[in-house]
């Protein structure tokens, strides 16, 4: 099972929605939002716990806690939960559900020259010599495609991990032809999944990617309106 639910939140920022959204949080995420001293990181974080409180009502579990990994990463505590993922860019959140590990990663699309150079640096650092060789091999106006689609690959798999950036970003490769992410120190691979998503009005590009444990299945994506998790 695997099933991507997303949903624009900017209306959250509303003062009337703001409060209604605060109303239905668990109390450690409220406290976590409260620290944050952006209003916009502010909403995006409400927009994330909101997703996962509806996504798990959708399971049937009704009351749930949430407990932290060696490394960070966020698990629902007892037998038999779904895992869960999150991840949020701009006015979009996605909350990623799977019988095994999952994790997600979106990111708004950016073209200016700014990001391109933002990027350029990534790949020389960060992208391993296969996943170089094969931006290389396509035009320069693909640059910037092929950069998301591996970049979010690559954050997707080190959040499936719980390791974090403590799993070396050349440790593993983005194959976007075969569609998995092999780990060079495993030896195995993983199932990914890559979506191209558009805001509302065709005025914003994201780019998805989804990595998960276990056998190859089609996930089932899910959009949302911000009323639904009100």
């Amino acid at each position: 099972m695997i099933k991507i639910y997303s949903c624009e939140i900017e209306t959250l920022a509303q003062v009337d929605y703001y409060e209604r959204g605060m109303s239905k949080l668990l109390a450690d995420r409220k406290n976590k939002i409260e620290q944050m001293r952006s209003p916009m990181d502010q909403v995006r974080s409400m927009g994330a716990g909101l997703l996962l409180d509806y996504c798990l009502k959708m399971e049937g579990i009704e009351a749930y806690s949430i407990e932290v990994g060696k490394h960070g990463k966020p698990y629902l505590k007892g037998e038999k939960m779904p895992f869960f993922n999150l991840s949020h860019s701009k006015n979009l959140v996605i909350c990623g559900l799977s019988d095994q590990e999952i994790g997600v990663d979106i990111q708004l699309t950016k073209t200016d020259e700014k990001s391109k150079k933002y990027a350029d640096a990534i790949i020389r650092k960060h992208f391993t010599i296969e996943e170089q060789n094969y931006i290389e091999s396509y035009s320069p106006d693909k640059r910037m495609e092929l950069f998301y689609s591996i970049w979010t690959g690559k954050e997707s798999y080190i959040k499936m991990t719980g390791k974090g950036f403590l799993k070396g970003l050349d440790s593993f490769v983005v194959d976007l032809e075969q569609k998995v992410i092999y780990d060079k120190e495993e030896l195995r691979t993983y199932p990914l999944w890559h979506f191209l998503m558009q805001g509302t009005g065709n005025e914003d590009d994201y780019h998805l990617s989804v990595c998960k444990e276990g056998k190859v299945e089609e996930p089932a994506t899910i959009h949302l309106a911000v009323g639904q998790l009100l």
